[in-house]
C-alpha cells in the first residue's frame, strides 16, 4: 500500500479522485477522524483543526482502526490529510499533569504501531 500525506493546500497525485463515498465509519458528530474509500484507496482525515490535529487517545485509537480497516479492503492507496490549518502538531497533551507515564507510553507505542502497518507491502 502506498501512503501519502498532504494538506488541505496541496492535493494527490492527478488520476486520484478521492471525493465522494465517504464512509461511516461512527456516527459521532465528535469523530476524530473521517474516512473515505474510493476505488481502492483510502483518505483519512485528522478532523480535529481546533486542536491542531493534535494526537489524543481517541484519534490514535481511531487511526488504528481505520488502518486495520484499509488494509482488510486491500487498499492500494493511503491518503493522510489533516484538516484546517496543520496537518498534526503532535500529541494532544491536555489532561498531562493526570496522565501516567504508561498511558503516554501506550499512546507513542499504538503510532509506532499505527505507523509499521501502514508501510506493511501489499
Amino acid at each position: 500500500m502506498s501512503v501519502y500525506y498532504y494538506h488541505n493546500s496541496t492535493r494527490p497525485s492527478p488520476g486520484v479522485n478521492l471525493t465522494g463515498n465517504e464512509a461511516a465509519a461512527d456516527d459521532s458528530a465528535a469523530r476524530a477522524v473521517r474516512v473515505e474509500h474510493v476505488d481502492g484507496a483510502c483518505r483519512l482525515i485528522l478532523d480535529r483543526p481546533e486542536r491542531g490535529n493534535a494526537m489524543g487517545p481517541d484519534m490514535v485509537a481511531a487511526i488504528n482502526a481505520d488502518l486495520t480497516e484499509a488494509l482488510a479492503h486491500q487498499a492500494w492507496l493511503l491518503v493522510l490529510q489533516g484538516a484546517g490549518r496543520n496537518f498534526c502538531t503532535g500529541f494532544d497533551l491536555s489532561g498531562l499533569d493526570v496522565m501516567t507515564d504508561s498511558v503516554l507510553l501506550e499512546r507513542f507505542i499504538r503510532v509506532e504501531l499505527c505507523c509499521s502497518t501502514s508501510t506493511m507491502p501489499s
